[in-house]
């Protein structure tokens, strides 16, 4: 009997990882798959590629899903333009973020030095 039970707990330790890493690799196979989708919406809206980023999070037991689109400065009009598309291939269970970059960040920092405004004091 006891040699039963430690066989149990042997193959446990080895097959729990086993059993999570294959659900875990699902769960990624399928934020692809999404991720893929969106991208290939994007690309027909605009006629080829952007500069939108596509980041697909997966679902998990405490989190919703994560579908991330962002575009650098300056190109914030892109994000305005596609996310309808986006939206419309979001399923049910993931949530959508816009971010959009920041245009100041984009410039060099002689130019953000140069605008800043002096103390009036």
């Amino acid at each position: 009997m006891s040699t039963i039970i430690v066989m149990l707990l042997a193959s446990a330790l080895f097959l729990v990882p086993l059993l999570w890493q294959i659900r875990t690799d699902a769960r990624r196979a399928r934020a692809d798959v999404i991720a893929a989708d969106i991208r290939a919406a994007l690309n027909h809206r605009f006629r080829g590629e952007t500069y939108l980023s596509v980041h697909v999070t997966p679902r998990s037991f405490r989190h919703a899903g994560r579908v991330a689109l962002s575009a650098p400065g300056g190109y914030e009009w892109l994000i305005e333009e596609g996310w309808h598309d986006v939206m419309s291939r979001t399923p049910a269970g993931y949530e959508l973020v816009l971010k959009a970059g920041d245009a100041t960040a984009a410039n060099s920092p002689r130019e953000a030095e140069l605008r800043r405004l002096p103390r009036a004091a």
